[in-house]
């Protein structure tokens, strides 16, 4: 599939080339770019022309779209090809290509959050986990709107639970952030008790 540089990440070897940047040729994934953080893809770039002497160009952290006269053409029709099982397949999508590189979007930004969350143990584990503190008090009503409060709350505090008892940093939001979200929700869920008339001293 012939594709377009738009740009080189400064992991890889070639990314003081700036003299490729829009150049066009023959494009073969390596992996999925959902593989790589903010899309970035890797494989091999053939060109018809030598450029150093190479026509086999191999890129660890490059970024590629159609070039222009392609996308023209191809309006509604995404054609990739992907590495799979140790040959490159080439695929047909039918629908807006926008669409799949939002899901490409969505798929990185699940996969960084999800390391945050689970990271070395079940995907799921965050909800397991808070559902198995909720389910001992099953007197609590969960149209309750401090009931969701706390329940936002509790997701932060396992987050943070779980990355010090599985000794990893995060990719999206750190111990800093999740126990400053804690403190918020814990101030929303004393308003909310306060004002649903829960919070009543016997004298």
């Amino acid at each position: 599939m012939k594709m377009r540089i738009e740009e080189i990440g400064q992991g890889d070897g070639f990314y003081f080339r700036k003299d490729l940047i829009g150049m066009v040729g023959e494009w073969e994934h390596e992996t999925k770019s959902f593989g790589h953080p903010d899309g970035w893809k890797s494989g091999y770039m053939r060109f018809d022309d030598p450029i150093d002497g190479m026509k086999c160009w191999y890129f660890i952290q490059v970024k590629v779209a159609l070039p222009p006269s392609a996308e023209e053409s191809l309006v509604g029709t995404v054609i990739e090809s992907e590495y799979i099982g140790g040959v490159t397949k080439s695929i047909i999508r039918h629908g807006h290509p926008d669409f799949y590189r939002l899901c490409e979007e969505e798929m990185d930004l699940h996969s960084r959050k999800n390391h945050d969350y689970a990271a070395g143990g079940n995907p799921l584990g965050n909800f397991n986990r808070v559902s198995a503190i909720l389910a001992m008090y099953p007197g609590l009503k969960p149209s309750d709107p401090a009931v969701v409060a706390i329940t936002y709350m509790m997701k932060q505090l396992d987050a943070s639970l779980w990355m010090l008892s599985n000794g990893h940093v995060a990719q999206v939001e750190g111990q800093k952030e999740r126990w400053q979200d804690i403190s918020v929700y814990s101030k929303i869920i004393s308003i909310l008790i306060s004002e649903g008339g829960k919070d009543v001293k016997n004298n």
